[in-house]
């Protein structure tokens, strides 16, 4: 019996009809008020790195909703390159990447969790598992931020991939 099948069997109530435990997305909006303080901006060496203002940079944090059953749930997103160590204690990210964990953070309550989540980009069916499987962990008003290869293997597979924006959306920015 296969992987698929072994689910199947697994998540069957007794009338045959399939049960799901997973959120789905309902929405992804790009939130247009990501952006950085000046101090952040320069701090990181974007300033120097791309030679435009903080006012014009604007990261790619996302808005994403979620719902299953009757339960809705909002949780923001950021996609970082880099490298997260085995044990998930340190990471180690790009520049940009930096900017869109920080732009994120301004949304982020703080009594929310901020989760990391390491991503690699196999194959289409994995990239989407894994995921629905993150955000269905992370609670109401929670950010992710998906470290991975995000120029090379994960190239438009996550962001316009699995997360495909269909609109923007202004947020309160809380810090």
């Amino acid at each position: 019996m296969g992987w698929a099948a072994r689910t199947k069997k697994k998540n069957q109530k007794h009338s045959g009809h399939l049960k799901t435990n997973r959120f789905e997305i309902t929405s992804v909006k790009f939130l247009k008020n990501a952006f950085l303080t000046e101090e952040e901006y320069e701090d990181l060496g974007l300033l120097k790195q791309f030679g435009f203002s903080a006012e014009i940079a604007r990261f790619n944090v996302l808005l994403v909703s979620l719902k299953r059953g009757d339960e809705n749930k909002n949780v923001l997103c950021c996609t970082a390159g880099g490298k997260l160590t085995e044990d998930y204690k340190d990471a180690a990210l790009t520049t940009v990447g930096r900017g869109s964990l920080f732009a994120m953070m301004h949304f982020v309550e703080q009594d929310q969790r901020v989760l990391f989540a390491k991503i690699k980009c196999h194959s289409k069916t994995h990239i989407k598992n894994r995921v629905l499987s993150i955000l269905s962990r992370a609670q109401d008003g929670d950010g992710v931020c998906f470290v991975g290869d995000m120029a090379g293997e994960c190239d438009g597979k996550i962001l316009g991939g699995v997360l495909n924006p269909d609109g923007s959306v202004e947020c309160r920015r809380f810090q």
